[in-house]
């Protein structure tokens, strides 16, 4: 027989308090996750002359009751390369495109990271 098997209230209440993730779970969980969508902006990023766009800055923060993993370019630039200006317009949306094409392999990553500590 497939699934969980629970007889009482108690048992119940035990599979849940056992089930619990600490806030250290939480953060090596998103920082795998972060790791994969940082590595696909690495990949995409125009190098430059400076070649200060290729440093990313990752952080894995509690706020509230959530935990946020951020990634930041290590420029003052980037957003003219994100949007474009005037003159330059041919890396538009590289650090949005890199974000959509590994948002799912992240998400698959933090999901089985926490399912596996849930366990």
């Amino acid at each position: 027989m497939n699934g969980i098997a629970i007889e009482g209230l108690e048992e119940l209440e035990m599979l849940v308090q056992n089930m619990t993730i600490d806030e250290s779970d939480e953060k090596r969980a998103v920082k795998k996750a972060i790791d994969i969508v940082a590595d696909e902006i690495e990949k995409n990023t125009p190098e430059g002359k400076t070649r200060k766009l290729k440093r990313l800055k990752k952080s894995v923060k509690k706020e509230g009751f959530a935990t946020v993993g951020t990634i930041k370019l290590g420029a003052f630039y980037d957003i003219f390369q994100e949007f474009g200006t005037s003159q330059q317009k041919h890396h538009l949306g590289f650090f949005e495109r890199s974000v959509k094409s590994s948002e799912n392999e992240a998400i698959d990553v933090l999901a089985k990271e926490l399912l596996e500590k849930a366990k």
